[in-house]
């Protein structure tokens, strides 16, 4: 198997609002790098900013980008952010980030892999706030004279990534949020996270997590969480509009009989936020209001 250097080209096209014809076309291109999972945000005055991430590898990620355009479109603001080698590898085990610094030292150039931007969320001031997760899904093929063949599909969804861009154009903060969930066969129904974000800015996400991680300390590798009901806790973390991070146990599965299905909750008021869940009997929904 040979791997294929692939690069994908993004365009903005900018349509006229009364003729719908499109006058404009953007180039979101960056020389000598890939662009990867672009997102865009308009803003009521019709300016607009897109994010993506970026890496001289199809194959990873090794930094974000923004643009900022007025309302004309034209092009007012860009920068670019490549990710401190201690940001990448804080969640590794000790002996893995420090095999991963070696390599830096020597002058290769570590990023993520599998990231992906799930959402833009837009600020009051002007500033936005992305959101994204680490997740992979692949498939495994067994073969015996007895069972015949069998395909196993595997899906893994790891760290949230926040990053808060100023309404300056630079970045305010960036954090991770440890996360690791494996199943097999399941679609990834119950993996995953929510995000919802409250009036004062503060943004709730929601997910299900292996009870051992009440005790992590912030050092090395989360346990991973592989979809048992019984060793459930349904987790939620609370990210201010400064960066600061508080992680919380709101319920242990097994004693709810109700599992969380994360992309299921939603907001219905700029307090209130409804995790949804499934149990024997049916869904199940718990209101949290702040």
């Amino acid at each position: 198997y040979r791997r294929v250097d692939e690069n994908y080209t993004y365009y903005v096209w900018v349509f006229d609002s009364v003729t719908t014809e499109r006058h404009k076309e953007i180039d979101l291109a960056i020389i000598g790098q890939h662009v990867h999972d672009v997102k865009l945000e308009v803003f009521h005055d019709g300016s607009f900013q897109v994010v993506g991430l970026f890496s001289d590898k199809y194959y990873n990620q090794k930094g974000v980008f923004k643009r900022d355009f007025d309302a004309a479109s034209n092009l007012v603001n860009e920068f670019a952010h490549v990710f401190s080698t201690e940001f990448i590898i804080q969640y590794e085990t000790p002996k893995e980030r420090e095999k991963l610094r070696k390599q830096a030292r020597s002058g290769e150039q570590l990023a993520f892999t599998s990231l992906y931007i799930d959402d833009l969320v837009k600020n009051e001031d002007g500033s936005l706030t992305l959101i994204g997760e680490s997740y992979q899904q692949y498939r495994t093929v067994n073969s015996d004279a007895n069972s015949g063949t069998t395909f196993t599909e595997h899906y893994e969804y790891g760290n949230i990534l926040l990053i808060k861009f100023s309404n300056q154009g630079g970045i305010e903060w960036l954090e991770q949020i440890p996360k690791a969930q494996y199943t097999i066969n399941d679609y990834g129904f119950y993996s995953g996270y929510s995000a919802t974000q409250l009036s004062d800015g503060e943004i709730i996400i929601i997910f299900n997590d292996e009870p051992k991680n009440n005790y992590y300390q912030s050092n090395g590798r989360v346990y991973r969480w592989n979809g048992s009901k019984r060793k459930t806790d349904i987790i939620m973390y609370q990210v201010g509009v400064e960066g600061r991070v508080k992680r919380s146990k709101l319920f242990n599965a097994a004693h709810e009989e109700v599992l969380c299905y994360p992309r299921g909750s939603f907001y219905i008021s700029p307090n209130q936020v409804v995790v949804s869940g499934r149990s024997r009997k049916g869904s199940k929904y718990i209101k949290l209001t702040f």
